[in-house]
């Protein structure tokens, strides 16, 4: 009993020691979230491009890109071009720049030279938003929250019709998947 009345202040502290290190690492990362340099704004962006009419053409050509503006290039000459309907698998080890890729089209960061077209319009005269909306993205680790596979796919929002969800499941390559399972997308996640 002495040892215990001992060692449990000890414990205490070594606890509250522990919990310091947490939060000033957890501030640290806060703190550099509030330096980061604002966006520029996009008001002076006039290009559009309607999803409706999208064909799909994708091309990158001579794509230089590093991060934090350093001299340190991670794609130093990249040229590749996807045609409407056409599947292209990106392929590599960890850290080859597949994410990358993916992140420069959505315009998550901007390049250092060359230019990415949707459409033989370059990337830079859309909005972020129109470019977005152009694009499903599919991340590699998946969330699923409870309730019904159709609440995962309309997630936030409304007024979708179950109709609208098979066509969406459809595009993706989800249909026959969904259809198999017993109660369809009102299949429940627990």
């Amino acid at each position: 009993m002495y040892a215990r009345l001992f060692t449990s202040p000890l414990q205490q502290i070594a606890q509250g020691l522990t919990n310091l290190q947490s939060a000033a690492a957890a501030s640290e990362r806060v703190f550099e979230f509030l330096e980061e340099a604002e966006m520029q704004s996009e008001k002076d962006k006039t290009k559009f491009l309607d999803k409706a009419e999208v064909k799909g053409n994708i091309e990158f050509e001579h794509v230089k890109f590093g991060y934090d503006d350093d001299d340190k290039l991670v794609i130093k000459d990249f040229s590749c071009r996807a045609n409407p309907g056409q599947k292209i698998a990106i392929v590599g080890p960890t850290g080859a720049g597949k994410t990358t890729l993916v992140n420069l089209l959505m315009r998550f960061y901007e390049i250092n030279s060359g230019k990415i077209t949707i459409d033989g319009v370059d990337t830079k005269d859309l909005t972020r938003e129109n470019i977005h909306d152009l694009f499903i993205m599919v991340l590699q680790d998946t969330w699923l929250f409870n309730g019904t596979i159709r609440d995962n796919i309309v997630y936030n929002k409304e007024n979708v019709t179950d109709e609208e969800v098979m066509e969406a499941c459809r595009i993706v390559g989800l249909e026959h998947f969904i259809k198999g399972l017993p109660n369809g997308l009102r299949y429940e996640f627990e």
